[in-house]
């Protein structure tokens, strides 16, 4: 049987390796995008916080993210995959928990807010352990000729779970207010946990000598800036959120907010999502700009 052959008959099997990988991104971006819709309506609506406010809960998150996305991957290089997959289910699950003590001040918004900082903070940096140790554990399972379709995979698992947790938190929020999407955010991770720990662990490349944080940066930088401003319409999604539930006829009836808005709130929405062509034009010029490693 030639190469090509049993590479082809090896890649169901790389997928099917993949599958409890990809379920464990699932979730995890699966309680990110629950929240999303409902955030702002929550901090808005149900805490009587300006847009300002509205920005920095629902930012906060991904500032958290950003910052800790060195020491997730410093972590599960030194600790293995596994291991930084489960610290990011625990903290996921321990930022739901905050998410419902925020509801026990709500007669104090600023403590209330304050809380749910700290909560959108943990869920950012479980983010960044979960994607990053899932990412190296999906890689330490296929060769090197499928580094893009293990990358592939799990993104597309990614923007499953956006697509499903938006809508979901639309309808769980409507139903049983937000303290349904903080139970949701807590009860997940814990339940993903215990098909992790099942799971065979990948031992943690050793490598002799490596590569600084500045050369990582210098190969990296130009695509990475590309993808940011590809996902600069992301950062808007409250905003529209907003504007996509408030129209002139008042409150949306069974518009879920991440899926297409009502017509009379099109103008509103439009508005707040002119920058995106902008940002999609600097992204091309970005990937065009960047060159693939040398070979070693």
């Amino acid at each position: 049987m030639s190469a090509t052959a049993l590479r082809e008959a090896a890649a169901p099997r790389r997928v099917a390796g993949l599958m409890p990988i990809m379920g464990v991104v699932f979730v995890a971006f699966l309680v990110i995008g629950v929240a999303m819709p409902v955030l702002p309506l929550h901090v808005h609506d149900g805490l009587g916080q300006g847009t300002f406010v509205v920005g920095l809960v629902a930012g906060s998150q991904f500032a958290a993210s950003l910052i800790s996305r060195p020491w997730a991957g410093h972590f599960s290089d030194r600790s293995g995959s596994k291991r930084g997959v489960i610290v990011g289910l625990l903290a996921a699950a321990a930022s739901g928990l905050l998410y419902l003590t925020s509801l026990g001040v709500t007669n104090t918004p600023l403590a209330s807010v304050s809380i749910l900082l700290l909560g959108r903070g943990l869920l950012g940096a479980a983010e960044s352990f979960i994607i990053t140790a899932a990412v190296s554990w999906g890689l330490a399972l296929a060769d090197a000729r499928s580094t893009g379709k293990v990358i592939a995979w799990v993104g597309s698992a990614m923007f499953a779970a956006f697509a499903i947790g938006a809508p979901a938190g639309s309808m769980l929020y409507a139903a049983c207010g937000f303290a349904a999407v903080a139970i949701a955010t807590a009860v997940a991770p814990l339940l993903t946990l215990l098909l992790v720990v099942r799971l065979p662990a990948v031992p943690p490349l050793h490598h002799p000598t490596r590569a600084s944080f500045a050369e990582v940066l210098g190969a990296v930088w130009v695509p990475g800036l590309g993808s940011a401003l590809g996902s600069v319409d992301s950062a808007r999604l409250p905003h529209l959120s907003r504007c996509c539930s408030r129209t002139a006829d008042g409150p949306m009836d069974g518009w879920p907010i991440p899926l297409t808005p009502p017509p009379s709130s099109w103008p509103g929405c439009s508005s707040a999502m002119w920058p995106t062509r902008s940002a999609a034009r600097r992204s091309r010029w970005c990937v065009r700009q960047s060159k693939p490693p040398a070979r070693r």
